[in-house]
C-alpha cells in the first residue's frame, strides 16, 4: 500500500526500465481515495527469495552461483542502463520466478 502522494515516484522506475525477464513488473495498480496498491505478476506460493535459498542450501556449486549472480547482475545493469539507480541490492530482493527454481530470478524493484 502506498499513499497517493508517493504513488507517482514509486511507479516511475517501472516505466523507465521497461520490460526485462529478470525484473518483476507491476501488473496492476489499484487506486483508492487516499492510497494505491501495486500488484505484481502472480508467482507460486512456494517461491522463495535468493537469501532463503542460499541459507537453506548452505553451499552452491560454482556453476549455479555464477548462473544466479549473472541473472542478478543483468537485472541491476538493465536498471542502470535506463537511469534507475538501485540503492538497496540484497539477496532478499531477488525472487525465483517458479517454484522449482529452474527458470530465473526476478528483481523486486519496489523497496520494502
Amino acid at each position: 500500500m502506498l499513499l497517493l502522494d508517493r504513488c507517482h515516484s514509486v511507479l516511475l522506475p517501472f516505466s523507465a526500465v521497461g520490460s526485462h525477464p529478470n525484473i518483476n513488473t507491476a501488473a496492476e495498480v489499484i487506486v483508492g481515495a487516499s492510497s494505491a496498491y501495486i500488484m505484481h505478476r502472480a508467482g507460486s506460493d512456494k517461491t522463495e527469495d535468493l537469501h532463503a535459498y542460499v541459507r537453506r542450501k548452505r553451499r552452491l556449486s560454482e556453476l549455479e552461483a555464477a548462473r544466479l549472480f549473472a541473472q542478478a547482475l543483468e537485472a541491476v545493469a538493465h536498471c542502470h542502463r535506463h537511469s534507475v539507480v538501485v540503492r538497496d541490492v540484497k539477496l532478499r530482493r531477488f525472487l525465483f520466478a517458479d517454484a522449482d527454481r529452474s527458470v530465473h530470478v526476478t528483481f523486486e524493484l519496489l523497496m520494502d
